[in-house]
């Protein structure tokens, strides 16, 4: 049985490692349909909601987190500068899951129980996939703006429970949001579902904070359970 899940590792791997060197590639494509379907201002437009789900996500990692850690006896900014390089790592690869084991690893070294890590950890990336939640629900709202959808405040915050729920269920691994989004928009029914095209060619560079939001949530959730 060992032998055949190591062979199988290894297709999976060189199957991953074939995405990962076509994901630049698909990643221009998918911005050059943007541009060329929407015109150049669509780029102006990305650029915003980019850099305020970078903003959203940092804010919330900051204050929100940072508080949770602070009533349990930690630093926000020490935590950080200790997992820095797996945070760093799951950045550049979009893919929160990448960093699990060797997170879980220096998170024993600090002093959480085995069990804790073990618990902790796997279950949080299935229902603390804090930074899916923040793409997901941002994306809806931009989308709303760009066809001109007027959204009242109850509809804003069934948008934010949905997307919330459903943000659950997102795989950890690169475009799971994007994926997520576009099985949720159809529930949420605020917005045409072709609109989710707008996204493609900013959503490599969500996909980063993202990832980064899901694995520093995780972390400080084991460190909080722990103490």
């Amino acid at each position: 049985m060992v032998a055949f899940l190591e062979s199988a590792s290894v297709a999976l791997f060189a199957m991953v490692r074939i995405i990962m060197q076509f994901a630049p590639i698909a990643a221009l494509c998918a911005m050059v349909f943007t541009v060329g379907k929407y015109g150049l201002r669509t780029l102006l437009d990305l650029g915003r909601l980019v850099a305020s789900v970078y903003v959203v996500s940092i804010l919330f990692v900051l204050i929100v987190l940072g508080a949770f850690l602070r009533l349990s006896g930690f630093n926000i900014f020490r935590v950080l500068n200790y997992f820095k390089d797996e945070i760093l790592f799951v950045f550049a690869a979009t893919s929160a899951e990448t960093m699990m084991p060797r997170s879980m690893q220096k998170l024993e070294e600090v002093g959480v129980s085995r069990e804790v890590v073990g618990l902790v950890m796997p279950g949080g990336f299935s229902l603390n996939m804090d930074g899916t939640a923040i793409y997901m629900t941002m994306s809806v709202l931009f989308l709303a703006h760009a066809f001109n959808v007027q959204l009242s405040i109850w509809h804003q915050l069934s948008v934010l429970f949905v997307m919330l729920s459903t943000s659950k269920g997102a795989a950890g691994v690169t475009g799971g949001g994007f994926i997520a989004l576009a099985a949720t928009l159809p529930v949420v029914d605020a917005v045409p579902v072709a609109g989710i095209a707008l996204l493609l060619g900013a959503d490599r560079f969500m996909a980063e904070i993202r990832a980064a939001t899901n694995l520093t949530s995780n972390i400080i959730a084991t460190l909080v359970v722990g103490r």
